[in-house]
């Protein structure tokens, strides 16, 4: 994929992360949720059949990822973050494709994700995906953070 940051072009690359992406997705999950996940959990991620778990590189850096988690034709999507130097500028839509591709790949028919109240872009993104609202976790994220519960069919 292509695109421009500080009206520089760059080229990015889409593929499975590995085990050298850990600290950088680390201190992604660090700047960008409250509860962010460990080192054992991103390694999970990579050694377990069952996650489906991309990065978003260039030459000069990381620019973000994502994950799932597949049973049978399900999928769920754990998280997804881009750098700050990356955002809005198609990396989080190219990672959705991607990480869609690679479950249907993999038989997934339907791919379930919650999107805090509030959280506009990532609500917007997803709509222009396909997905649906189907339903509403109360306090999910905490007292008065709700998720809506989102499914996109394939």
């Amino acid at each position: 994929m292509r695109g421009v940051s500080g009206g520089k072009i760059f080229e990015m690359t889409i593929r499975r992360m590995e085990t050298g992406d850990i600290p950088e997705v680390l201190s992604l999950e660090e700047k960008c949720f409250a509860h962010p996940w460990t080192k054992e959990i991103l390694e999970g991620l990579i050694n377990d059949e069952g996650k489906i778990a991309l990065v978003a590189a260039e030459n000069s850096g990381f620019a973000g990822y994502i994950s799932a988690s597949v049973v049978l034709d399900e999928a769920e999507l754990g998280n997804l973050a881009v750098t700050e130097k990356y955002r809005r500028q198609g990396i989080g839509e190219a990672l959705m494709k991607a990480l869609t591709d690679a479950a249907k790949t993999r038989g997934v028919r339907k791919l379930f994700l919650e999107v805090e109240d509030g959280n506009e872009a990532a609500a917007r993104l997803y709509g222009k995906l396909g997905f649906e609202e189907y339903g509403l976790r109360k306090d999910y994220y905490g007292p008065g953070r709700h998720a809506h519960l989102m499914v996109s069919y394939f």
